[in-house]
């Protein structure tokens, strides 16, 4: 039988010997008995015929293919046979021909490696477009890819709590809205052992840091604060500062609106209706409950250079004079772009003349200016990172011999920069902020040099004694007092106190982080909104004196009519006054003057306003506070006797020190009576600054009469200080330099070793009246008992000698 192909379909279109009604397409009958066959679909034959086939349904294949046979293969292929082959299942059809084996084209293991990897690419495809293409405006919902564009910053995590240590922040504005994006440690909001978590975003809207709160070096327009704890923000406000508060008064931020926040993990984005441009700066703050602050290392903007300043005060209390005196120490980090630095604008303290002021890079001098103002003549690139150490040395002229000096960069305009940059200066106190020039002052003076201060006999108070509500308090060095001193002449009285941590510290973020039982802001723990009550988060110091020597009248510290206070923060004096007591309460005085550095304070008023008699004693109280009313207090004396060497008191003077070599004990102290009377000077005691020189032994001086020491070393120190056996300043000198063997003020007797050396009076002598033995009473006013917090306990002679030997141990342990 020939088949003629027709349409190209194969198969045939029309039998030559047989005519057929409703013929096949590409098909032909099994059949010999040429019974037409109607109702078939494309064929003939069996029932269900083939499509395009044969019977039992090979498509395109040859006839007596099994069920679900091949696709385009021979007959009797088995079941799910091959695919455009014959035979069996992945091989040949049972039959007699010949097998040919053929191999998989790959292993199973190989194609399900390729396939998952494809897989891969497939699901990255998306990550990869983003960050390739991250979306250019910012959407708050916690996806945090859209802040790849952003100039983020990195941070040194600086808190013990990771949940608010800050480890990258950026910013970003629009028209409308400005963008913040944060990043922690930890978990956003955690607030771990039971505490809250804060974080606080400030914003300088016009890039000016004297308008607004003044905080972190900025002066902060705006703010938004975010308090939550267990994964949930019990809070979340922006604020606007009214621009008529003070501007150190926290209270001053006013609730505006509700901003829109998301957070994951130790990421959290917001945004705020405030708008802001590229002018504008940013600091941000992270708080936990009963831990410090962390604050961002740098202040920072949308994009540029953020330099991180670090400057490090380590003048001498007295400099020589005589040479170029490095007195401080500048790192800069840029955590932003690359920047040029062209120059430094410097602020002098104190009231000496500086000749010239040099920068120097390692051992070389960088650049020098005869000025507050360096201008370098080649820039200094600081690169993303990046940190330099530069260091400031100052020289003196010869006629700011005994004037203070200091040094630090400018707060306005630090540093001269060759494109925009935020800056932020933290400055340290390794030794003085400010020096004397040659020698200290024989007086105290009002400065903020410390150096007049050293030949005064200090009043220790011990670590960790700091109190809180009846509860003592250990991580409040701020306002935990180390020492205080006194210092009077004719007419001024004179305090001194120290701290261990920061003077006049103060808080910048005032306000506890704590849990609360509402989602409502507890009173007065954040931002007022309502009162306006002020919230200076400033620390205070006090004095306060017993004017009437009665410690049941007056105010209930100390019995004290009479209080000086300094209140600041940030080491800055806010207000230094002094007040009256009354039953109706203080009554302002006027203001008296103040100097601080970053540990000590010091104060000055006269006689007349505090109400001080000549020649008397009163008791005083020494006290800190800081912001939340944690207290320290120290109870000490204060001496009206004219002292530090004038001779208005008629009284003992040293008048000649003899001195050899440091190492040979071969030197010598002369006391002289000015006055009319005879004195007795045992048990009084002659220090240089802490150093125990001499105590003397029960001996007269009489009215015009020497004693001089047995034979001492002076150690060729410069500053000596002779206290009574009560521990009063008696006299003070200072030697400016050892370049003679003697300084004396009256000349010296015949006889430097025993003439002038009196033997103890016999009683009596003092029963005869022949010489006057002041009353006790007389001398020592009665002493002040403090009813709260402390106790002032009044000691016998041996006592207060043992107290200074005690003292002495402590600082030389």
């Amino acid at each position: 039988m020939t088949v003629r192909k027709s349409d190209g379909r194969g198969g045939r279109a029309i039998s030559p010997t047989r005519l057929v009604a409703r013929g096949f397409t590409n098909g032909s009958s099994g059949s010999h008995d040429h019974t037409h066959q109607v109702g078939k679909t494309n064929g003939q034959g069996r029932t269900n015929g083939l499509t395009n086939g044969l019977t039992n349904g090979l498509t395109n294949g040859n006839r007596n293919g099994r069920y679900t046979g091949l696709t385009n293969g021979k007959a009797d292929g088995l079941t799910d046979g091959f695919v455009n082959g014959a035979g069996a299942v992945n091989g040949f059809r049972l039959s007699m021909g010949s097998r040919e084996l053929r191999h998989p084209s790959g292993s199973p293991k190989k194609k399900l490696l390729i396939v998952s990897f494809l897989v891969l690419v497939m699901l990255s495809i998306p990550y990869a477009l983003v960050y390739t293409f991250p979306p250019s405006e910012i959407e708050i919902d916690g996806y945090f890819m859209d802040w790849l564009k952003a100039s983020v910053y990195d941070d040194v995590p600086s808190s013990e709590n990771p949940d608010v240590a800050i480890a990258e922040y950026a910013v970003k504005a629009d028209s409308q809205r400005t963008y913040f994006y944060l990043s922690t440690s930890g978990t956003i909001l955690n607030g771990a052992d039971q505490g809250a978590d804060g974080y606080f975003f400030l914003m300088d809207v016009d890039g000016l840091s004297s308008t607004g709160y003044s905080v972190h070096g900025i002066g902060a327009d705006a703010m938004v604060a975010i308090v939550g704890w267990d994964g949930v923000a019990e809070l979340q406000s922006t604020y606007i500062f009214d621009e008529r508060a003070d501007r150190d008064d926290y209270a001053g931020f006013e609730l505006m609106s509700r901003p829109l926040i998301a957070f994951k993990g130790g990421e959290l984005e917001l945004s705020t209706d405030v708008m802001t441009d590229p002018s504008s700066v940013f600091a941000l703050c992270t708080r936990h409950t009963d831990m410090p602050d962390d604050w961002s290392d740098a202040n920072f903007a949308s994009s540029g250079p953020a330099l991180q300043i670090m400057q490090f005060h380590k003048a001498p209390q007295v400099t020589s004079g005589l040479t170029d005196e490095r007195m401080l120490t500048i790192s800069i980090t840029n955590k932003g772009s690359s920047v040029r630095l062209m120059g430094m604008n410097f602020e002098l303290m104190g009231d000496a003349e500086v000749s010239e002021i040099s920068v120097l890079s390692g051992k070389d001098v960088f650049a020098t200016g005869e000025g507050p103002n360096v201008t370098f003549d080649r820039g200094m690139d600081i690169g993303r990172g990046r940190t330099v150490s530069l260091e400031i040395a100052v020289t003196m002229p010869q006629e700011a011999w005994g004037d203070s000096i200091g040094i630090g960069l400018s707060s306005a305009n630090s540093l001269i920069l060759d494109r925009n940059s935020t800056i932020n200066i933290e400055s340290y106190q390794t030794d003085s902020l400010v020096s004397y020039v040659g020698a200290a002052p024989f007086d105290v003076s009002i400065d903020g040099a410390f150096g007049d201060w050293e030949m005064r006999l200090p009043c220790i108070d011990p670590s960790d004694d700091v109190t809180l509500d009846g509860m003592n308090q250990t991580n409040k060095q701020d306002v935990d007092i180390s020492s205080v001193k006194v210092s009077t002449n004719s007419e001024l009285a004179s305090f001194f106190m120290s701290v261990d941590g920061r003077m006049l510290g103060g808080a910048g973020m005032p306000g506890a982080i704590e849990r609360w039982e509402t989602a409502e802001v507890p009173s007065g723990e954040l931002p007022n909104t309502t009162a306006h009550q002020p919230k200076f988060g400033s620390d205070s110091a006090f004095i306060f004196i017993d004017i009437d020597k009665n410690a049941s009248t007056g105010f209930y510290i100390g019995g004290s009519e009479i209080a000086v206070t300094m209140i600041g923060k940030s080491s800055r004096i806010l207000n230094a006054s002094a007040y009256s007591y009354s039953e109706s309460g203080w009554v302002w005085l006027g203001p008296v003057d103040a100097a601080l550095d970053h540990y000590c304070i010091e104060v000055s008023a006269s006689f007349s306003m505090l109400g001080l008699e000549s020649d008397a004693m009163y008791s005083i109280t020494f006290m800190s506070s800081d912001w939340q009313g944690a207290q320290d207090v120290v109870s000490s004396m204060v001496s009206t006797r004219a002292s530090l060497g004038t001779r208005a008191f008629g009284g003992i003077l040293i008048n000649e020190l003899y001195s050899t070599q440091p190492s040979i004990t071969n030197d010598w102290v002369e006391l002289y009576n000015t006055g009319p009377v005879p004195i007795n000077i045992g048990g009084w005691t002659l220090y240089s600054g802490t150093t125990l020189i001499f105590t003397f032994p029960n001996v007269w001086i009489p009215s015009g009469g020497f004693y001089v020491t047995p034979l001492i070393s002076l150690y060729k120190l410069q500053v000596f200080t002779l206290y009574d056996d009560d521990g009063v300043i008696i006299d003070s000198v200072a030697i400016p330099i050892w370049n003679a063997r003697s300084y004396s003020r009256t000349g010296t007797p015949d006889n430097e070793y025993d003439t002038w050396a009196w033997t103890v009076p016999t009683p009596g002598e003092i029963n005869q009246g022949q010489i006057p033995i002041p009353e006790f009473g007389e001398i020592l006013a009665p002493l002040a008992i403090v009813p709260i917090m402390f106790l002032f306990i009044r000691r016998t002679r041996g006592a207060r000698r043992k107290g200074r030997r005690e003292a002495e141990g402590s600082k030389h342990g």
